[in-house]
């Protein structure tokens, strides 16, 4: 059983997934990738979302393949001059934040998983997470 919100060091989870509005959180073929997300992932409003959502995280939860497309891009944006100043800085904040796979609740900041769907499917189902935030994108 989970401590109560309001006891020192409690962490609130949170979960944030990209689902298009016909329920997909996959790529067209069913496998787990990103890239059909990425022509909304370049708007003014999600870059906004994005930064806003991560701001008060200190940690994030990544399943494996979501951790390796990541980090195969987000690294070089934190120093990119040319990149959108917000994508620079959620690649500083995804740089810099600790990431792991599966954490318990420690003292810090929010705990975020972002767009990982069997974690989050797994938090749910254990009760663990305190937040789901959607995402909904065209499909």
């Amino acid at each position: 059983m989970r401590a109560a919100k309001n006891e020192p060091g409690n962490r609130t989870v949170i979960g944030n997934i990209f689902l298009s509005l016909d329920g997909r959180f996959t790529g067209p073929a069913g496998e787990p990738d990103m890239s059909w997300i990425a022509a909304h992932a370049v708007t003014d409003g999600s870059r906004s979302h994005m930064v806003r959502v991560t701001t008060a995280a200190t940690t994030a939860v990544l399943g494996r393949k979501n951790y390796q497309g990541y980090a195969s891009f987000w690294p070089a944006v934190a120093d990119d001059e040319a990149a959108d100043p917000r994508d620079r800085a959620f690649a500083q904040w995804l740089n810099a934040v600790e990431k792991v796979v599966i954490s318990s609740n420690e003292e810090g900041g929010d705990i975020i998983v972002l767009a990982s769907a069997s974690v989050i499917r797994n938090l749910l189902e254990a009760g663990e997470l305190d937040r789901l935030g959607i995402t909904l994108c065209p499909g």
